[in-house]
């Protein structure tokens, strides 16, 4: 009677566990996804900053010139400004999920065995090495638009 009260209390606990790693992964993964569109549409804006510059109708050399590089360099200072939050809320994101992830995993090793946690370090590698692929996509992206970031080498 007790052996099988104590199956269904590891049971549901370990469903509770399992709730909260998927609601986690979930919403991690869903941040990360909006950080990539947002990026995606300030990237697409990038061309039309450079464009609205050269456009600009030239009625003497120098004012004009002036003011191209001035409109450029207040646009340059924008996504730069706009590619440091973009990076701070990667690193922060990514903390989270690390941390998040070591809780859960450390907190699964504790409820299982020594098999089952062997088994359970192996997934949470795998995962990780996923994580690592997302990270070196979103680095590939940001290389490709000339932006350099200590953590993408």
């Amino acid at each position: 009677m007790v052996h099988k009260d104590f199956e269904a209390k590891l049971l549901v606990l370990l469903i509770v566990f399992l709730v909260l790693l998927t609601s986690s992964t979930i919403y991690y993964e869903t941040a990360l996804r909006n950080i990539k569109s947002e990026y995606s549409v300030y990237k697409n804006e990038h061309p039309l900053i450079t464009a609205r510059a050269v456009a600009v109708p030239n009625s003497s050399s120098e004012p004009s010139s002036l003011n191209n590089l001035q409109y450029l360099e207040s646009g340059y200072r924008e996504l730069h400004e706009l590619n440091e939050k973009l990076k701070e809320r990667v690193r922060a994101l990514e903390d989270d999920l690390l941390t998040a992830k070591s809780k859960a995993e450390y907190q699964k090793a504790k409820d299982i065995g020594p098999t089952e946690s062997f088994r359970l370090v192996q997934s949470k590698n795998m995962e990780i090495r996923q994580i690592k692929e997302k990270i070196q996509e979103i680095c590939g992206i940001l290389n490709s638009n000339n932006i350099s970031y200590y953590e993408c080498k």
